[in-house]
């Protein structure tokens, strides 16, 4: 149960009660959405960046499997696997741009898995792969960003 959902902000500094927040850069607010061939550049800043008291994860780009659909493949073997070179870093000093950084294995993602399990929920009553209270969470998340970009404050969840 729970969100799942990588890279849901972080405590506040000092704060140890396991809430987490969410929040925007605003210095940043009014730069324009880069065009997709451009999404992928280091200097656009990571997808994902997870920043623990003595380390960091670091991931730039997006799923393979978009691109991958849109270009015309089908899921087959190796289907959602990143390429080295696309995966995240974990460590600390050094700039993951530059190299820093331990490289970490992606893990593959699998569109057509969550798919079927949502035919086998529907046509065979099985599991739903996303619950109810997982929706409820994910829109919690939702609505804080866009309080937070609205009111350019911290929301706490």
């Amino acid at each position: 149960g729970g969100l799942r959902l990588r890279g849901v902000g972080h405590p506040p500094p000092g704060r140890r009660d396991g809430r987490r927040h969410v929040h925007r850069d605003h210095a940043h607010e009014r730069c324009p959405l880069p065009p997709p061939r451009l999404r992928d550049d280091p200097q656009l800043g990571p997808r994902f960046r997870v920043l623990g008291s003595t380390a960091g994860y670091v991931k730039y780009g997006l799923d393979p499997q978009e691109a991958a659909l849109r270009d015309g493949l089908r899921p087959g073997p190796g289907w959602g696997v990143e390429p080295e070179s696309q995966w995240g870093r974990v460590g600390s000093g050094e700039s993951p741009v530059t190299g820093g950084g331990r490289p970490e294995p992606t893990l593959p993602g699998d569109y057509p898995a969550y798919y079927a399990a949502v035919a086998k929920a529907l046509l065979e009553g099985g599991p739903n792969p996303v619950t109810a209270l997982e929706a409820a969470a994910a829109l919690d998340v939702l609505e804080a960003a866009r309080r937070s970009a609205g009111e350019k404050v911290t929301v706490t969840l």
